[in-house]
């Protein structure tokens, strides 16, 4: 009997021994998946906070396309009234230079020098009137708008 009671103790003891493994394996397996859960919700946290940003800057995105669409309509906006304005200068212009000399009159010097400024091509010079000999132009009381008699009016007597 002693033997079996040996043979008893010697299974009990086993027994425990792989009680024991098992119940290790288990609290290994336990803690590895405690361990792998925790950083699953940090994972997921940091998808959360990845898709915010990128949420936020798709929809920064198509804000700024927006404004360049506006912008565009402006501009094009602009363009076309810078067109039309020039077109109307030029016409304005070349109604001025194609004038005929009949045209001229007595006018106010100041008048007079912004007419040939807008009448020169660009240089600053203004065209030369082939009537006269020194290219200015002169209204009809013959005189130029730098001396008296300039403005096609009598002169005003000097104060006293």
């Amino acid at each position: 009997m002693a033997m079996a009671v040996n043979i008893a103790r010697a299974a009990l003891a086993a027994a425990a021994v792989i009680a024991g493994v098992q119940e290790y394996r288990v609290s290994t397996r336990d803690t590895q998946i405690e361990a792998a859960a925790t950083q699953a919700k940090e994972w997921e946290q940091k998808f959360k906070d990845a898709k915010g940003t990128a949420d936020e800057n798709a929809a920064a995105v198509e804000r700024i396309r927006a404004d360049i669409e506006r912008q565009d309509i402006v501009k094009a906006k602009a363009v076309a009234a810078e067109r039309k304005r020039a077109d109307a200068l030029a016409t304005k212009l070349k109604r001025i230079q194609n004038a005929p000399k009949s045209d001229d009159g007595p006018i106010a010097p100041v008048l007079r020098n912004a007419l040939d400024g807008l009448r020169s091509d660009g240089d600053g010079v203004s065209p030369a009137d082939p009537a006269d000999a020194d290219g200015g132009h002169k209204d009809q009381s013959g005189a130029t708008g730098d001396q008296p008699g300039g403005h096609g009016l009598p002169d005003a007597a000097p104060a006293t």
